[in-house]
């Protein structure tokens, strides 16, 4: 609970003693601003306010998760008559890593007219200095391995931030199907060096691919979902 949206109504336990002892585990509490020393002092002698503890009426409900929306997106497939795999595991490594095994899980699957649903929250290694976010970087990986491998099949990516924001952008993620494909080869883009500048909103921004949403009001980490046609 506490990690949710850093836990607003989650009792604490932690107190200012803890803090001290931090500080001082790592030897820096000497070297900590005075105004942070002073006010860490004042709460052990009980003078400055502590976070909540543990209250009576505080009843605290998960009404939806990442997993779970994952679950209503496959019961959506299956009523479309859709051949759904929904991937137990979480993408919670680097983007660009995860994107290529989920290709990977793609190519072993020969079945039409299925939909594969997959989901977390990925990591984004900056080493450049463009614009972009987990999702679009993600898919961007997912095109790269596909042009690499020099693919053929027919299918879509759609990867996303439930809360429709991806990185510091306007973007919720980015698509990749036939028409991105399409615009890409017969561009002068390159690929690897908008990947290396993390630039991957500018990358599908001139494809047409980026997928704007506004903001949702809700956050249950990043969904993907993949079309095999």
């Amino acid at each position: 609970m506490s990690s949710i949206a850093s836990g607003p109504t989650v009792a604490d336990e932690s107190t200012f003693h803890d803090a001290i002892n931090v500080l001082n585990k790592y030897n820096i509490f000497e070297k900590s601003p005075e105004s942070i020393q002073n006010h860490l002092k004042k709460g052990v002698d009980n003078s400055a306010m502590e976070t909540p503890k543990e209250f009576d009426n505080n009843i605290i409900e998960i009404i939806s998760s990442n997993i779970v929306f994952r679950k209503t997106l496959a019961d959506l497939a299956e009523a479309k008559n859709f051949n759904v795999v929904s991937l137990e595991e979480t993408f919670e490594g680097l983007a660009i890593d995860d994107a290529e095994r989920l290709y990977d899980k793609v190519t072993n699957i020969n079945k039409p007219n299925t939909i594969i649903i997959s989901g977390g929250e990925t990591l984004v290694n900056l080493t450049g200095n463009g614009l972009g976010g987990r999702n679009q970087e993600f898919a961007l990986s997912f095109l790269r391995k596909y042009i690499k491998e020099n693919s053929k099949r027919e299918l879509c990516l759609y990867s996303v931030g439930t809360d429709g924001i991806d990185g510091p952008t306007d973007a919720a993620g980015a698509i990749v199907d036939s028409d991105t494909i399409r615009e890409y080869q017969s561009s002068d883009l390159n690929l690897e060096s908008f990947l290396r500048n993390n630039d991957s909103y500018n990358f599908f921004r001139k494809l047409n691919s980026l997928i704007k949403t506004g903001a949702t009001g809700t956050n249950i980490a990043d969904i993907q979902i993949t079309i095999i046609k």
